[in-house]
């Protein structure tokens, strides 16, 4: 038997590693953007009420008082729309940029499995025929399950990512 098979398989999980922390790490740039949005739209929003309730203080009349509120109100409204836009727009990104990293290693994944179980098969001993015969056959079955399973799972990804997606135009949108 031949060492490039050990040495395959442990490439194989070196690689698989690599891509779970890289999935880690598209999703972790993600929670880093809304962290620094969130930080971002509380700084404002400090100053933002800092201001309206000097200005508060400093009406001489309810209908100036009434006026300031109304105001706010519309301003409150408009910055609530930019920042579920910003959230849509940092959960779009993050989810496409992390269906592609897993598109990518999936077929990765499948390329060296079938490298590996190849070798496998061509190293095999003499007279064993139909028990390769038998795991190629349940390879491919399992290959193509896994291929059905993860065209479903990425399908239904990209249906959470349009919802998503609707969902924050229509919240924009009423707002």
């Amino acid at each position: 038997m031949s060492t490039v098979a050990p040495e395959q398989f442990i490439a194989a999980q070196k690689a698989r590693a690599a891509a779970l922390y890289s999935l880690f790490e598209s999703g972790f740039k993600g929670f880093e953007k809304l962290v620094q949005l969130n930080v971002e739209a509380t700084r404002a929003s400090l100053a933002e009420n800092q201001a309206v309730a000097t200005e508060a203080v400093s009406v001489k009349s309810p209908e100036a008082f009434f006026t300031l509120q109304s105001r706010q109100a519309q301003a409150w409204n408009e910055k609530l729309q930019a920042y579920w836009r910003h959230v849509n727009e940092i959960m779009s990104e993050t989810s496409s940029e992390i269906l592609a990293t897993g598109e990518k290693q999936v077929d990765e994944y499948v390329r060296q499995s079938q490298a590996l179980f190849e070798n496998l098969f061509r190293n095999a001993p003499a007279g064993s025929e139909a028990f390769v015969s038998l795991w190629r056959t349940g390879f491919g079955a399992a290959r193509d399950a896994g291929n059905a399973t993860y065209e479903n799972a990425k399908s239904a990804a990209k249906q959470a990512v349009e919802v998503i997606d609707k969902a924050g135009k229509t919240v924009s949108a009423k707002a």
